[in-house]
């Protein structure tokens, strides 16, 4: 009995000193709280980068949460993780960061007044109660900054919001935004979201081969897509805008594709000599990889059949730069019907290059005399290719000089379709254009999370060898934690045995 009453005595001493850790978390946890992001990249906790824009701030900021009560169920848990990153952004202020909720559908005039800011309501198909309905719902914000303001009009979208605040809140400090210029040299109507890239990283510059003195409109940045026929006049005026430190961005490649039809030409761009003069050169054949490419899809008869096209070449991670800011976070671009880059390599050349994204070591350009662009091309081949990783994008940059040339041997990266087929895509101009005019500021920040994770190749030997550790470990393990299972039970029964007998 004596053993019996020790048991009770020492459970109930356990249970009064749980009740009292949890009571004494508890108290603690209302005066301090930590916690810990878990996730690979930190996708809970504010970045450095965002960190030190806020530091930029020395007066109030108020930030305007304008939610429906009504707003559906899946769209709740994305409110909630909106709140908790303002939250972040509130707590990490080293100034007034005030945070207000505004009912939107309180009335009418309430309605108009937030629609004059931007903020145009959502229409969403919502299913509730067997009932299908056409709800309009508000999901905005907007952070007002001494006399300034910017507008969020949907925070619909968790992963690009701590960019989208940080953007904001660096827009509004900024005492001039940068000053982009955009020339587009053909196809104008196949690059419409380039602008909207654009408007959201600065001033946006419309360049177009009439416009001279360039110069004179105080550019930072002059973004160069898909030039045809440039004359000498143009890049002279860009040399200009070099040496009073601007920055290129020039995507041009010398095959143009329509994809409607998938016919393949050859173009001029007019930027060959420019180039050449600067150690760079562009191929005249496209190139292809057998292993690391995108789907596209193709009419056969009344179906549309999807297959791995080889002209739609991945660059995965281990093909970008890990030294450069540009590409260290990316880990997939992509790069449709593309030309390469010849690196002439003069060493009395002053400029420089830096290669920031190659193609795989299984790439191959096309063989002379087949130009074709078939999604069959690389059956109808007579000859075996020389595989070999090729340039795709450099920047080119002088000793001590001011003025920086990004280079891209492709232009189709940038067209409407593959922007929005490839986030990768828009992460990698939007860096360009960033780091050309603010630094690192947004890089990281944009960068993490947002881009694709492929699965790695193993080859087949070492896929045999896990096959028949999983199928031996397992089981093993579990027969070896059963055992000790029972080792241990019969081990405390002998104890119980033995008090029991003394």
């Amino acid at each position: 009995m004596s053993y019996f009453y020790q048991n009770i005595t020492r459970n109930s001493v356990i249970v009064i000193l749980i009740f009292g850790i949890v009571i004494a978390v508890n108290i603690l946890s209302a005066k301090y709280h930590t916690r810990w992001d878990l996730t690979d990249e930190k996708e809970y906790t504010l970045s450095p980068a965002s960190l030190k824009i806020l530091d930029r701030l020395d007066d109030r900021v108020t930030v305007k949460m304008y939610y429906s009560k009504n707003l559906p169920a899946p769209l709740l848990p994305i409110r909630d993780r909106v709140d908790d990153i303002i939250s972040e952004f509130k707590a990490h202020s080293q100034t007034s960061f005030v945070i207000e909720h505004i009912d939107p559908d309180l009335n009418e005039d309430r309605s108009r007044e937030i629609e004059a800011l931007g903020i145009a309501p959502l229409q969403l198909n919502v299913v509730e109660k067997d009932k299908q309905e056409v709800r309009k719902v508000y999901m905005g914000m907007v952070l007002y900054y001494q006399d300034k303001r910017q507008v969020i009009p949907a925070v619909t979208e968790v992963q690009n919001m701590e960019y989208l605040i940080g953007l904001s809140i660096l827009n509004l400090t900024q005492k001039q935004r940068p000053r982009i210029g955009v020339f587009i040299g053909a196809n104008q109507s196949k690059y419409l979201l380039i602008d909207k890239i654009v408007k959201q990283l600065g001033e946006l510059v419309p360049i177009d081969a009439s416009t001279k003195n360039l110069d004179q409109l105080n550019l930072n940045i002059l973004l160069v897509i898909d030039p045809v026929e440039v004359t000498k006049e143009i890049t002279n005026q860009w040399d200009t805008l070099i040496e009073k430190g601007a920055a290129l961005l020039v995507f041009s490649g010398t095959i143009d594709v329509q994809d409607e039809d998938m016919t393949a030409f050859e173009i001029f761009s007019g930027v060959e000599d420019w180039l050449g003069a600067k150690g760079l050169g562009v191929s005249h054949l496209l190139l292809l990889d057998i292993q690391q490419n995108a789907q596209a899809g193709f009419q056969a008869g009344l179906m549309q059949v999807y297959m791995a096209y080889p002209f739609w070449i991945k660059a995965l991670k281990k093909d970008l730069s890990d030294t450069h800011i540009i590409t260290a976070g990316l880990e997939e671009v992509l790069f449709p019907w593309t030309n390469v880059l010849d690196i002439m390599g003069d060493k009395n050349n002053p400029w420089k290059p830096s290669v920031l994204v190659t193609s795989s070591e299984k790439s191959f350009l096309q063989q002379e005399g087949m130009t074709g662009i078939d999604p069959q091309y690389v059956d109808d081949m007579t000859e075996l290719p020389v595989f070999k990783k090729y340039p795709l994008t450099a920047v080119l940059k002088r000793d001590n000089k001011q003025g920086l040339i990004f280079v891209t041997a492709n232009h189709h990266m940038l067209r409407d379709g593959f922007l929005q087929q490839s986030q990768g895509n828009i992460i990698f101009l939007s860096n360009m254009i960033e780091y050309s005019s603010w630094g690192d500021l947004l890089i990281d920040v944009r960068s993490r999370g947002k881009t694709a994770r492929p699965l790695k190749e193993l080859d087949p030997e070492k896929k045999s060898r896990i096959k028949w550790v999983t199928t031996g470990a397992v089981p093993l393990s579990a027969i070896a934690a059963g055992l000790m299972v029972l080792w241990i039970l019969k081990k405390r029964r002998g104890r119980r045995i033995h008090k029991l007998l003394t």
